[in-house]
Formats: structure tokens, C-alpha cells, sequence
């Protein structure tokens, strides 16, 4: 994800602020980052992208939930612009960034083979499993969560 964040809490007292964090940002397990992940290999989310192809994968309810069940909404809303399948892309402008090459147009056309939610991406709630329908496709959670 490759960001910091900070969690600011109001409250009367020391006590009370505890409190509230506890009951609304519980401990966990497995941090955001470990599940949600682009920049980790081993990440939840980039353990999904290598295993799932043609075949549903379970996912945590913390992946399911915030991230590919949320991004079908985010992708109506802003009308295509919002699409958590653009890994491809993202990848290619990386590594194109440390080479300090530009990608080529052949290299953006096969990422975009790979890129569009909305016919590439299965989800089912019911069994919280997704599918990915396209080989080699990524996803990048980056965005407006």
C-alpha cells in the first residue's frame, strides 16, 4: 500500500479514547497491509492474483469486503474511472519508472488486455470467493477507500 497513517481520536479522557479504539479499531492479526498489498509478493491480495485463475478463491472477509465487493461500487460511481484491475498498468509504470524508459505502446496495449472489472473479475458473497477471469491479471487497491 505503501503509505502511513495516523488514527486521531477526540475524546474526554485517556480512558475513553482507549476505549473507543478498542471497540472500533480491535486488534488484529494480519495489518491492511499484509492482506491488501500491492507492493508485497506475498500479500493476501497478490497471493490471490497468482492462484486464482479460472478458479474461485476464498479471500478474508477483510479482503472481500474492502477491497473487490467495494470496488464494483467505486467503478459505477465514477463512471469506469475507479478500476481495481489496472494492476497491469501500475506494474508496467513501475518497472518503466526504475528503468527510466517510458513503456511501449505494445507493452500498454497487452496491459489494457488484462484491465476492466466489470468482465474480467468474478465475485460471489455468498462463499466470499473472486475469481479472476484473465491470465495474468493484477489488482491495485490504491485508491479511494
Amino acid at each position: 500500500m505503501g503509505t502511513l497513517f495516523t488514527i486521531t481520536l477526540y475524546a474526554p479522557d485517556r480512558a475513553s479514547a482507549r476505549g473507543s479504539r478498542q471497540s472500533r479499531f480491535p486488534a488484529r492479526g494480519p495489518s491492511f497491509e499484509d492482506i491488501m498489498s500491492d507492493y508485497q509478493a506475498d500479500s493476501e491480495l497478490m497471493r490471490l492474483c497468482a492462484a486464482t485463475l479460472f478458479a474461485a478463491g476464498p479471500v478474508s472477509a477483510d479482503l472481500f469486503e474492502h477491497s473487490p465487493a467495494r470496488a464494483e461500487r467505486l467503478l459505477e460511481v465514477s463512471h469506469g474511472a475507479f478500476d481495481v484491475t489496472v494492476g497491469p498498468y501500475v506494474r508496467l509504470w513501475r518497472f518503466s519508472r526504475k528503468r527510466l524508459v517510458l513503456p511501449t505502446l505494445d507493452e500498454l496495449a497487452a496491459a489494457r488486455t488484462r484491465c476492466r472489472l466489470a468482465k474480467k473479475l468474478r465475485l460471489d458473497a455468498r462463499n466470499r470467493t473472486v475469481t479472476l477471469l484473465v491470465p495474468h491479471m493484477r489488482l491495485d487497491l490504491g485508491g479511494p477507500w
